[in-house]
């Protein structure tokens, strides 16, 4: 074995059996159930929150903080374990991190983990601290104090989706901000597979980025390998 991983394996011998936890919602996604989320904003970029009291500890994303440039520090490994039973090791950490949500500042101490489904997590640790706490699951409100005053958040409302035009500045905020993450092209028309003319002009000026594979790619020095996440505890041993 190399010395990186002795050096991992022995941080990893350290760790202690007592491990925070995601819960259900945490895994699936903001999307499933009744989950209450609140949007937010860090350094002018959107943050999607996802409350929820099944989550021993609150969470930020490391790709978020990527994102809009925080920096994590260093902290006692931890293990997390999923609603799957799998387990991530957690070892950097943000204190005191600001969000700004609904004309109100904000603070957390929160771990970094790889999460997929929302920017971060407010946990138990995070609620417990605001007791008494007054939630309206139904209208997805949470009401608590904080500094001496009442705060009322209002959670993000299902709503019909619908598809309306927008402004090109509009969408240049959009993208800046974080609010798109993908482009789609939508054709009413579905009698003819004949691209639309500014589709078909792309195509064209890059034909050969778009042109199907005849053959296999040239030959490289490793003609596969699997990226591995700088300091990543091994997943066996």
């Amino acid at each position: 074995m190399t010395e990186d991983i002795l050096n991992q394996l022995a941080v990893e011998d350290t760790l202690s059996e007592d491990f925070e936890q995601l819960s259900l919602n945490a895994l699936a996604g903001t999307a499933h159930g009744d989950a209450l989320q609140l949007r937010s904003r860090v350094a002018n970029k959107v943050m999607l929150v996802l409350v929820d009291s099944g989550s021993s500890h609150s969470f930020v994303s490391s790709s978020f903080l990527n994102t809009v440039g925080i920096q994590s520090v260093d902290a006692p490994p931890k293990k997390v374990k999923m609603a799957n039973g799998q387990m991530l090791l957690s070892n950097k950490v943000v204190p005191h991190m600001k969000w700004w949500c609904q004309g109100q500042t904000l603070t957390a101490d929160m771990r970094v983990l790889d999460l997929g489904a929302c920017d971060a997590i407010l946990g138990y640790d995070w609620l417990k601290t605001r007791s008494p706490m007054l939630c309206q699951w139904d209208k997805k409100t949470i009401e608590f104090q904080e500094n001496g005053h009442t705060v009322t958040l209002q959670g993000i409302q299902s709503v019909p989706q619908t598809i309306s035009g927008i402004s090109a500045a509009s969408l240049v905020k959009s993208c800046q901000g974080n609010d798109i993450w993908a482009f789609a092209v939508i054709s009413a028309d579905t009698s003819s597979s004949v691209p639309p003319p500014a589709i078909a002009t792309l195509l064209q000026e890059y034909a050969d980025v778009f042109a199907k594979p005849t053959t296999l790619p040239p030959s490289r020095v490793y003609d596969h390998t699997i990226p591995l996440l700088p300091n990543t505890t091994p997943v066996n041993a």
